[in-house]
């Protein structure tokens, strides 16, 4: 700062540098204070070395299919009604790649898990089942609509909703509904008809829940 005199006053003068400097410092000091302002808010956890331990090799995590993996159960979309995506597991890194299953399509949503059995549906109108334990091929099943949406899983029946004819594509017919197929064998075991299901069905107590669309202006649930 310095001053200047004109004319029987004194006026303080402030050089540009100085309130540059006065700004950064002043922005420094509210962002320490704002994070500690946050840091007082956010619980803060140590951090597990475990999962990435150095040295891990695959080998070492012993056999990746176990009985608790066997026994695990995703049956819908987001593993529960609530579409919760979450299950109690002891998976950790590191991971490896143990096999491919062959959609010979292209699957839009996630495959779901049953009882030893992973099913899915792609946009050529096929459902897969293939076996958790070394991704063999169980059944493959041609319902002839396009699936747009991950299957549900209840009491060894599969509920498949289809789009339209497939192989899927932009323009939709006011065909399509739900196919429910054995998970065992794959067989078709009823179809209801409602219009396009593009959403994943859910299953809650004895109740299936999905909802089917015809025209922009003709949906239901």
């Amino acid at each position: 700062m310095g001053e200047r005199r004109g004319r029987g006053r004194t006026r303080i003068g402030v050089r540009r540098t100085d309130l540059v400097v006065a700004s950064v410092g002043a922005l420094a000091l509210a962002a320490i204070l704002g994070g500690a302002w946050l840091a007082s808010f956010v619980p803060i956890r140590d951090a597990r070395a475990e999962p990435f331990r150095r040295g891990s090799a695959a080998s070492e995590l012993g056999p990746y299919v176990t009985a608790a993996v066997r026994e695990a159960s995703w049956p819908m979309f987001g593993a529960s009604p609530a579409r919760a995506r979450f299950v109690p597991s002891g998976l950790e890194p590191p991971f490896r790649l143990l096999y491919k299953i062959p959609g010979r399509g292209l699957i839009e949503m996630p495959p779901v898990i049953s009882d030893g059995h992973l099913v899915f549906g792609t946009h050529e109108g096929r459902v897969i089942a293939a076996r958790v334990q070394d991704g063999a091929t169980l059944w493959t099943t041609n319902i002839g609509g396009c699936i747009a949406s991950s299957p549900a899983v209840r009491e060894n029946v599969v509920y498949v909703g289809w789009s339209s004819p497939a192989p899927c594509h932009r323009g939709k017919s006011e065909d399509g509904g739900v196919v429910a197929l054995s998970l065992e064998t794959g067989e078709i075991l009823w179809r209801f008809a409602s219009g396009n299901v593009e959403s994943s069905p859910a299953v809650v107590a004895d109740r299936l829940f999905f909802s089917a669309f015809r025209t922009r202006h003709d949906s239901t649930v």
